[in-house]
């Protein structure tokens, strides 16, 4: 800024072409900084507020499609919010595909992925993005991802619909027993592959519909529910007294 002081002009004298082009630069420059343009004609200085850009403009939801190239780096689809959802109750998603245009994002958790890697996201999880430029000059997706079906937090309670059977796979019901949404939970039996000769031998409630069923932990992945517990084979033995 021109830091030459302001004449005070007496009566009868003339501002000059000069003097009154420092006052608008100096006077535009102050607005400028408040956010607000201006502009000047023979009836003064008008101001306008400038727009202020929306939260949208800098962050997206993105929704993944597939793995792309680079460890932690997901094809994904710019999703929109879908208004006729906002009040539903049947388990609709509320986010919709804005097109089919891929978009690679990187997930902020895979910032720094091992050599053997293993993607952690799958079709139809979110992840929440910003653009930044990396040291190219490239403009890149990046953000932080919500797991679906997670509820962000990865655990989630099950309940035993019946009891364990042959094989490792058990339908239990999601949150609530007896009338939460039925799933089937995947488990890992170690030196075995039936949940009736392992250990502990889950059981299912009883009643209709069934309550009091054996609780399990269990996670997402993808479409996929896995216990958080795993579980051992053993075997039942019918003792006799001596």
């Amino acid at each position: 800024m021109d830091k030459k002081p302001f004449t005070h002009f007496r009566k009868g004298q003339r501002l000059s072409a000069s003097e009154y082009n420092r006052l608008t630069d100096i006077a535009s420059g102050l607005v400028r900084s408040l956010h607000t343009l201006g502009f000047a004609d023979s009836t003064g200085f008008h101001t306008r507020r400038q727009p202020v850009p929306s939260l949208s403009t800098y962050i997206k939801i993105f929704a993944v499609q597939s793995e792309a190239a680079g460890d932690g780096v997901y094809d994904c689809y710019e999703q929109t919010l879908d208004a006729t959802e906002w009040d539903d109750t049947a388990g609709d998603p509320k986010f919709d595909d804005l097109d089919a245009v891929e978009v690679e994002v990187l997930n902020l958790a895979e910032f720094n992925p091992e050599a053997e890697y293993v993607a952690h996201l799958a079709a139809g999880d979110l992840i929440v993005a910003w653009q930044k430029t990396d040291d190219e000059g490239n403009k890149r997706w990046i953000g932080v991802p919500f797991r679906q079906g997670a509820q962000g937090a990865g655990l989630r309670n099950a309940y035993c619909k019946d009891d364990a059977g042959a094989g490792s796979t058990i339908v239990c019901y999601l949150d609530t027993d007896g009338t939460g949404t039925e799933i089937t939970v995947n488990c890992s039996i170690s030196n075995g592959s039936d949940l009736n000769t392992a250990s502990r031998r889950l059981k299912g409630g009883t009643g209709t519909p069934p309550t009091g069923g054996d609780r399990l932990a269990v996670y997402k992945v993808g479409d996929t529910w896995y216990s958080a517990e795993g579980f051992d084979t053993d075997e039942e033995c019918v003792c006799t007294a001596l």
